[in-house]
């Protein structure tokens, strides 16, 4: 009797071990899976306000695109064009307009991303914030100018591309940077090199003469990822070492995390994976020392996941 109970004990003794090894493979498997295009439509379905529901629909065409589904990720995108009101409140509609568009041109729906794009530069006009006004225009002369995943409208690129450069110069130097940065990538996109340069120049200046630690870094960093695109790797590396020294510097441990994420963006897309990931690292440590609760677990998520991307690369 005493060599089966030994036996059986043993048995039970590598199942015990073997049960957490095997569930924690389930749960991961789960995880990773994230939502079903089900779950995704059956939340676009309960929204009711225009914009949240377009949003909603993006991510169900997106899904679908995914999965290989690219009619229907076509259906759910022109929904989502659908689902906007043309009436509202246009700091908030403007940019979703963009969103829509962005996907659109993505899929090479270029008619639907053109009225889309119309309808985001119509709302510009309207928008209050001068931040916000010079970011819809950006983007949308972006997503015009882009001829690969875009419209590939040049004219009408720099028609929004202008409008956005004149709002951002008379802006006040902390919030002129991420405009400035988004109008010289359109310019860019839409082979615009002159134009392009010009507002980089503008960009850096600008970046250099900030004293807030944060918007300078950022503004460096935009800066470097510009000079990149337009082929200046001594230049955008020069940058990217004055926008990595900004960044380390700031004081506020939440700023410092949100400065390090943009200079560690910046630094994999100018090609050194290797500083980003280190850079993205720091960030992480940073946003772990973020006093409220709230605001811990949304940058500490945030730079989580552009970790977890940038390792995949």
């Amino acid at each position: 009797m005493t060599t089966p109970t030994v036996r059986t004990v043993a048995c039970l003794l590598v199942a015990v071990i073997m049960l957490p090894a095997v569930a924690g493979c389930g749960s991961k498997k789960k995880k990773a899976g994230g939502p079903t295009i089900g779950s995704l439509q059956e939340k676009a379905d309960k929204e009711t306000a225009g914009d949240r529901k377009s949003t909603a629909l993006l991510r169900v065409a997106r899904a679908k695109l995914k999965a290989g589904d690219r009619s229907g990720a076509v259906d759910s995108a022109k929904k989502a064009l659908q689902a906007l009101p043309d009436e509202g409140e246009a700091g908030v509609l403007g940019p979703k307009f963009v969103e829509a568009a962005v996907f659109l041109g993505e899929i090479g729906e270029k008619v639907q991303a053109k009225t889309a794009l119309k309808k985001a530069v119509e709302m510009a006009d309207s928008i209050g914030d001068p931040v916000r006004k010079a970011g819809v225009f950006a983007d949308a002369g972006a997503v015009y100018a882009d001829k690969s995943k875009g419209v590939g409208d040049s004219k009408a690129a720099k028609a929004a591309l202008d409008k956005a450069k004149e709002i951002a110069g008379e802006m006040e130097p902390r919030f002129k940077g991420e405009a400035l940065a988004k109008v010289a990538l359109g310019y860019v996109k839409g082979g615009l090199q002159d134009a392009a340069s010009e507002m980089v120049e503008m960009l850096e200046e600008t970046g250099r003469s900030l004293e807030d630690a944060r918007a300078k870094a950022e503004a460096l960093a935009a800066a470097a990822n510009v000079r990149m695109q337009t082929g200046k790797k001594a230049l955008a590396e020069e940058l990217l070492a004055e926008a990595a020294k900004a960044a380390k510097g700031v004081d506020r441990v939440e700023s410092r995390a949100n400065a390090l994420f943009a200079v560690g963006q910046a630094a994999a897309a100018c090609g050194d994976r290797k500083q980003g990931l280190s850079l993205l690292e720091d960030a992480y440590k940073a946003a772990d020392k973020v006093g409220d609760p709230e605001q811990r677990t949304i940058v500490l998520a945030k730079v989580a996941s552009a970790i977890d991307e940038m390792k995949k690369k």
